[in-house]
């Protein structure tokens, strides 16, 4: 989910309730998502510094805050008021790309994770690691 909230983010900033109508209208999630989860993708990826936020001034441009806008409004309220709270200031906060990413994850790449026959899979067997023509591939590749 992270990987896909970050691309929708490179093609154009968008605010939270955005974000979450675009990975909904993908329908790459089996579970239905809340504002708040795609807050938490969206505060790893400012985290790791790949994501900013930045307010949305009623009058002129935005300016970066140098902080996450949970840190801001630390010790505040938890649980169903804190996401009030976040519902409060969506149209306040707008998230950016800062930088592309330094590394590949090649785990979350596997393609075991997809297979439709991996239940079956094992060494030796019919169907097994060493004969897999997308394990092949992927590693391969990178």
């Amino acid at each position: 989910m992270r990987e896909v909230v970050y691309q929708c983010l490179q093609r154009a900033p968008h605010t939270r309730v955005q974000l979450l109508s675009k990975v909904t209208q993908l329908g790459v999630s089996a579970v239905p998502l809340t504002p708040g989860d795609i807050q938490d993708i969206l505060d790893t990826l400012v985290c790791d510094g790949y994501a900013e936020e930045l307010p949305i001034l009623s009058a002129g441009p935005t300016v970066p805050t140098g902080l996450p806008a949970r840190a801001l409004g630390a010790g505040g309220p938890s649980g169903a008021a804190a996401e009030a709270s976040l519902v409060s200031r969506e149209d306040k906060i707008v998230y950016r790309v800062c930088r592309q990413p330094a590394h590949y994850n090649y785990v979350s790449e596997i393609p075991c994770g997809a297979c439709p026959v991996q239940h079956q899979c094992h060494p030796g067997g019919i169907v097994s690691p060493e004969k897999c023509v997308y394990m092949d591939k992927w590693l391969y590749e990178f």
